[in-house]
């Protein structure tokens, strides 16, 4: 249909041709005449009803027919979603590294959950219109996939380097691929919860921030009530479970924290016992991470082996710190008390001087070494019991060590 302009206007009045003339024989000033309301076209005698053509000088002409009523087309509803994809991609930009191993779980609850929420909320949304479900899901699922990546290529390089360097050949890889298997496992726990819980209908008109944080919520239950203590390789499948990959990013974590400086002053029977505390510490912790024994005896090892690493072959060395190490996990592990094996070991390779020669610390309070370690593991185990897993990981490292009067 084409559209033109037109100024074609009727006037609405008429002026006489010539003036009257008065009695008087003076002519008469014309006048006027108003012109009855009549119809008259002012359009050509070509005009016809298919057509419009405006009667003001400013207005349109549209030339050209117009469709039958039960030819025109509407246009089509395009209904639109809530996701904010600047926040999904702040979701999922985390990456692994050994300051923050200790929290893996807490990362790939992030990127699922909200994988889950936008995904459940687009087939919502775009459940009659495959073109923009199609659309929208390639754009989410190559953010995932980038996610999924980053996290366990940073793991596998940080994590799994640090026991590749301890001498267990393909444990980077295997670790991995874990990691890989375990995101996949999770997510699809977090589909099954998002269909049985009928979270979908209940937050229809809600954001999708709803969804990601309900599961977020889950999840962190889960792992604070039950810690799902039975491990994948508990199961003879060889993959590791979340909590195992955790467990070991927590060792990794700490041993790369410990500082030798404080190695320094001690003989070679203090060293030993010393480093036997710490093994026993990582002992405790992986007993409340909920690992199977077998990741469970892994990480131990492989500690064991960083320990001696860490004192420069004193542990493996029989002239040096060996026998008072190997002396007190044996006690240990026949009682499954670190204190006592303390004591125990003490009098033994450290004698009287352990129990009664007083050491003042920077506040002037004097100490014995057995105290300041009696002190030490009281914190330690407190926390423990109260789940405080990092306040132990910091025990380990030696940067949470509490002085008396936190004891009082």
């Amino acid at each position: 249909m084409e559209i033109t302009m037109t100024s074609r206007m009727r006037p609405s009045e008429v002026h006489s041709s010539s003036p009257k003339t008065s009695p008087d024989g003076e002519k008469e000033k014309a006048l006027p005449v108003i012109q009855q309301d009549t119809y008259e076209s002012s359009l050509p005698a070509t005009f016809h009803t298919n057509s419009l053509q405006s009667a003001s000088k400013d207005g349109h002409f549209l030339q050209g027919e117009f469709s039958p009523v039960n030819q025109l087309k509407t246009a089509d509803f395009q209904p639109g979603d809530d996701i904010d994809w600047s926040w999904v991609k702040l979701r999922m930009s985390g990456s692994v590294t050994l300051d923050n191993a200790d929290s893996l779980i807490r990362q790939i609850d992030t990127i699922s959950s909200t994988y889950v929420a936008v995904k459940s909320r687009l087939q919502q949304t775009y459940e009659e219109h495959d073109d923009k479900l199609a659309e929208n899901m390639e754009k989410l699922e190559s953010m995932f996939t980038q996610a999924k990546q980053r996290i366990t290529s940073s793991y596998r390089e940080t994590v799994g380097n640090f026991y590749e360097k301890l001498g267990n050949t393909g444990t980077k890889h295997h670790m991995g691929e874990s990691l890989s298997l375990a995101i996949d496992r999770k997510v699809q726990e977090m589909e099954n919860t998002v269909k049985e819980s009928g979270i979908l209908e209940r937050t229809r008109d809600s954001s999708f921030h709803l969804i990601e944080l309900s599961l977020d919520v889950k999840s962190l239950n889960e792992q604070k009530d039950s810690r799902i203590s039975a491990s994948a390789t508990e199961k003879g499948t060889g993959i590791y479970s979340l909590n195992d990959l955790q467990a070991a990013g927590m060792i990794a974590k700490a041993a790369s924290a410990m500082s030798p400086k404080e190695l320094q002053l001690m003989n070679h029977n203090e060293l030993g016992i010393h480093l036997a505390v710490q093994y026993m510490k990582a002992a405790e912790i992986l007993k409340h991470c909920g690992i199977g024994k077998e990741m469970s005896d892994f990480l131990k090892t492989s500690f064991d082996t960083y320990l001696d690493k860490y004192a420069s072959g004193a542990l493996s060395d029989k002239d040096r710190a060996f026998h008072p190490y190997h002396e007190m996990l044996k006690q240990y592990e026949s009682n499954g008390n670190i204190l006592q094996a303390l004591e125990q070991t003490g009098k033994k390779y450290l004698g009287d001087s352990f129990f009664h020669v007083f050491q003042k610390d920077k506040n002037g309070i004097g100490t014995t070494k057995f105290t300041r370690y009696r002190f030490e593991l009281a914190q330690f185990s407190s926390g423990l019991a109260k789940g405080d897993l990092a306040g132990a990981i910091q025990s380990l490292t030696r940067s949470r060590v509490y002085s008396i009067p936190s004891y009082a």
